[in-house]
């Protein structure tokens, strides 16, 4: 009974083992974290993507969330639940969010930092916020958003228009019923820096002034520099101050795409993690050619690979241009390279971005050689050697009863480089053509008995 008793709390302590990690696989990825980030923000709630993954490459983008008026707090417990009672923060605790986002045929997961302040957080306590999560968080540098309601809204404005530095690091701005007036702000610095910008308001907003929102986007637009995209405004019609319900709602759709795929359709290439080629590398599995392959991992914004070639290291030229894959998991690539002659042969990868920049890899090489034939055949009596071939070739014509040889050499363009025909005045006959002049390449040898082919090969030099 004791042993019974004994396994049976072995069993119940294994089952309970296993329920506990499964728990860690797939429990609710939105969580009070009560830790300070500076004097204003004592807590956050955070939202980790499925299969979030510190060592991902390529990071995630992070969405930072500022709340409104309502839901100053401590960032203590209980007051940070408050955070979750409205806009964005709700939608994900009510399971409202989508794992996953598809942009341009790439899938997407965000991370979303919703910190609770003391006070209406201005420039530098955004900025805190944001430097805390990309050094706790796999955060994708390039894929900066940030959004939010009433006071928030305000603060997001403010904080985009505090500066080009700060303007500059966001790859988007969401502002909902944003408290914040830009006839005492500028939201020029807005439009220079070319920051995508989404605001929405109702039009009858008894909190918030419509005309805020309507004037940002207004000095916004005036001021926009050549490429930059105009600042879109979307007006609700309601008495309401709740702009954000509708806002984040995953289901509305402006010009066929919501809140989060407008933001996942801007970035800020310049900021984003290099691409890191890995396993770059020629080598020889057929004497007719080589092989030139390599891997990528965090590839993203790559317009295309230009592979090049040279002889000596030093000069090189374009082989080939291959486009970008710019897959979230590792990329492979391959070429095939059948024009190399024997000898030392260098590649290098140069790759190109989506915004004009170039960088080059650390070339490879690979030496195409050939083995040295010991016993050279003899085709119809006749010999050719040495191959390959270094100063000369000997063709040893044996006993030929005719009365006539030739010799013809051309190279892989059919160019002609040697012609020689002799008549046969012994029985037996030896041809040298020198061969120090010839191109390293290679050669086709004809030899003619009589004016009949009697003996072709190919030649190395």
């Amino acid at each position: 009974m004791v042993r019974f008793n004994c396994i049976l709390r072995c069993a119940v302590l294994c089952l309970m083992l296993l329920v506990c990690n499964s728990s860690v696989l797939v429990a609710q990825t939105h969580k009070a974290v009560p830790t300070s980030i500076n004097a204003s923000c004592g807590g956050y709630y955070e939202y980790l993507p499925v299969g979030y993954d510190t060592a991902f490459k390529r990071g995630y983008p992070l969405i930072v969330f500022l709340h409104g008026v309502g839901d100053l707090g401590n960032g203590k417990l209980p007051q940070l639940h408050t955070i979750t009672n409205e806009a964005l923060p709700r939608l994900i605790e009510r399971k409202g969010f989508p794992d996953s986002f598809v942009v341009n045929n790439f899938t997407f997961r965000f991370i979303v930092l919703s910190p609770q302040f003391i006070r209406k957080p201005g420039p530098s306590d955004v900025g805190d916020v944001i430097r805390y999560a990309q050094a706790n968080y796999n955060v994708d540098p390039s894929r900066i958003y940030l959004t939010g309601t009433s006071m928030g809204g305000g603060s997001a404005w403010d904080y985009a228009q505090f500066s080009s530095e700060t303007s500059g690091k966001l790859a988007a701005l969401l502002s909902v019923c944003g408290q914040s007036d830009p006839t005492t702000g500028t939201p020029d610095i807005i439009a220079k820096s070319k920051l995508p910008v989404w605001a929405t308001h109702n039009n009858n907003d008894p909190i918030v002034p419509f005309r805020f929102t309507y004037l940002f986007v207004q000095a916004i637009n005036a001021a926009i520099l050549p490429g930059g995209e105009p600042a879109r405004l979307t007006i609700f019609n309601s008495t309401l101050h709740d702009a954000w319900t509708q806002t984040y709602d995953p289901s509305f759709t402006e010009q066929s795409e919501n809140v989060y795929q407008w933001m996942l359709r801007h970035s800020r290439p310049e900021f984003a993690r290099p691409v890191e080629i890995v396993d770059f590398k020629a080598f020889i599995e057929d004497s007719e050619k080589i092989d030139i392959s390599w891997t990528t991992t965090g590839e993203q914004y790559v317009q295309s690979f230009v592979l090049e070639y040279s002889t000596d290291g030093i000069t090189f030229i374009a082989l080939d241009t291959i486009t970008g894959q710019n897959g979230v998991s590792d990329n492979v690539y391959s070429y095939v390279d059948v024009r190399a002659n024997y000898g030392e042969h260098y590649y290098r990868l140069r790759r190109m971005d989506l915004n004009g920049t170039n960088h080059n890899s650390n070339p490879v090489s690979v030496t195409r050689s050939v083995t040295p034939v010991t016993e050279e055949p003899v085709i119809n009596g006749i010999k050719i050697y040495p191959n390959p071939v270094v100063n000369y070739v000997e063709i040893d014509a044996g006993l030929q009863f005719a009365k006539s040889i030739a010799v013809l050499v051309t190279d892989l363009n059919g160019r002609i480089v040697h012609r020689e025909s002799r008549l046969l005045a012994v029985d037996h006959l030896k041809l040298r053509i020198q061969a120090q002049h010839w191109q390293k390449g290679i050669y086709f040898i004809q030899v003619l008995v009589d004016n009949r082919v009697m003996a072709s090969r190919k030649l190395i030099r």
